[in-house]
């Protein structure tokens, strides 16, 4: 396990400095999202016997079998997540494919990450920097699966909320929106289409609330 201590206070990287089961990594400050993800991905990768890469905030709450339902999943697709997709219903399925995931809790195996690489880092606080991952990954013949939530794993959302989150999603699809709007493949029309969704015409009105019944907290 590698734990990146993204500029928490001081007891919490005291405790997590004293844990012999895990990989410890710090940031000299505060990063943010983006490059502190970024930089627990990279070392994951540099270890040989790396299979896959599980991003997982330290805002999850999980139980039971949860990472064992994810890899076992990649039987079938090449990231695997419980959160995520929008509106669709998998209660009858164990699995299914979509286009996108919440990379809160997702499992990306190590031929999706050494094909896709990193996270764009120009979705520096993080909102649809996953939206961006899937795409890539769909365009280079990859699938997504959404794994059914067994065991209740739970996204219990950060500290950014309010009006400082609404910008931030909002400038997030607008980072999306100047990356992919020009690119005619057929998988990011599709996407476009069925799963992105767009800040400015989902809030108009109770901005925060109608766009997370469709994104959960990311």
């Amino acid at each position: 396990m590698v734990v990146v201590n993204d500029g928490s206070a001081y007891d919490i990287a005291q405790y997590l400095r004293a844990q012999n089961d895990l990989m410890y990594l710090e940031n000299p400050s505060n990063q943010g999202y983006l490059i502190t993800t970024n930089k627990g991905f990279e070392f994951a990768l540099s270890q040989s016997d790396c299979q896959s890469v599980v991003l997982f905030n330290n805002d999850m709450l999980v139980s039971g079998n949860w990472l064992e339902l994810l890899v076992n999943a990649t039987e079938h697709y090449g990231i695997t997540g419980y959160f995520g997709a929008g509106n669709v219903n998998i209660e009858d399925l164990s699995h299914m494919e979509v286009n996108k995931l919440e990379f809160s809790c997702a499992l990306i195996t190590r031929a999706v990450c050494e094909n896709v690489g990193l996270l764009d880092a120009r979705f520096k606080k993080g909102y649809y920097s996953d939206d961006d991952y899937c795409l890539r990954a769909i365009k280079k013949g990859y699938t997504i699966g959404l794994v059914k939530n067994r065991y209740n794993a739970e996204h219990l959302c950060g500290a950014t909320a309010g009006e400082k989150r609404k910008e931030s999603i909002e400038e997030g699809a607008r980072q999306f929106l100047q990356k992919w709007q020009g690119d005619n493949h057929e998988s990011v029309r599709e996407f476009f289409k069925t799963s992105f969704y767009d800040s400015k015409k989902i809030m108009p009105e109770n901005t925060l609330v109608r766009l997370l019944r469709f994104l959960r907290c990311k």
